[in-house]
C-alpha cells in the first residue's frame, strides 16, 4: 500500500483541511502530501530554506558523472545555508501518514500530491534527528555559505534543482515560486 507524507512543526492536526499555499493565498485551496521517495525535501525545520538536487530522467550523461564523483551513490543531495545548520540540528517535526485513495491528485512535479477534500492522517510520528534520516535514506545534507548563488549554478546543470523556502532568506530579491497545481484541476476552473 502507498502512503503520502506531510511534515509539521504541529502535532495536533486531527483533519487537514483543504488550503492556498502560505506563500500564495490567492491560489487554489489543497492538502499538500509528498511520496516517500521526496520525503527528505521535508527533513527540515519549516522555516529553515534548503535546496534538494539529484539526476533524473533527463540529465545528461556529464552531469550524472559529476554527481556521481562528487557524491558517490547518494541519491539526492540537500543544501543549507551554514546560518540555519544549529536549528537543523536540533529541530524536530512530526511527520504525518496519509493512505492512498482516488482523492489524491499526483501533480507530476515530483513527487507532490494534492487532494481537494480534507484528509484525515493515519498516523502521526514526532521525528528528529534529520542528520540520520537522511543518511538512511542515501541522502547527504551539505552546508554552504550562501544557497541562491550555489542554487543559481545547479540551474545551470541538467540535475533536478527543488529550491524550498528560499524566500526566507535574507538576500532572496526574487519572486516566490509558483505553487504546485496539477493541470486536470486548473482546467476545471477555466
Amino acid at each position: 500500500m502507498s502512503q503520502l507524507f506531510h511534515f509539521s512543526d504541529r502535532g495536533d492536526i486531527k483533519l487537514f483541511h483543504p488550503r492556498p499555499p502560505t506563500g500564495h493565498p490567492d491560489s487554489d485551496p489543497f492538502v499538500f502530501a509528498i511520496d516517500e521517495w521526496h520525503s527528505p525535501l521535508y527533513y527540515f525545520p519549516r522555516d529553515c530554506p534548503r535546496t534538494g538536487f539529484w539526476p533524473v530522467a533527463n540529465t545528461s550523461e556529464k552531469d550524472v558523472a559529476q554527481f556521481r564523483e562528487r557524491f558517490g551513490d547518494a541519491r539526492m543531495i540537500l543544501a543549507i545555508q551554514r546560518e540555519f545548520v544549529e536549528g537543523w540540528q536540533s529541530g524536530h517535526l512530526f511527520r504525518y501518514t496519509f493512505e492512498m485513495s482516488d482523492q489524491w491528485i499526483d501533480t507530476k512535479d515530483h513527487g507532490c500530491w494534492v487532494s481537494q477534500v480534507p484528509q484525515k492522517p493515519i498516523h502521526v510520528l514526532r521525528i528528529e534527528e534529520f542528520h540520520s534520516m537522511a543518511q538512511r535514506e542515501m541522502c547527504k545534507v551539505l552546508s554552504v555559505e550562501d544557497l541562491i548563488p550555489f542554487t543559481d549554478q545547479l540551474r545551470a546543470t541538467s540535475l533536478h534543482v527543488s529550491a524550498i523556502r528560499h524566500r526566507l532568506l535574507p538576500d532572496f530579491n526574487g519572486h516566490p515560486g509558483t505553487p504546485v497545481s496539477p493541470a486536470q484541476v486548473s482546467s476545471k476552473r477555466s
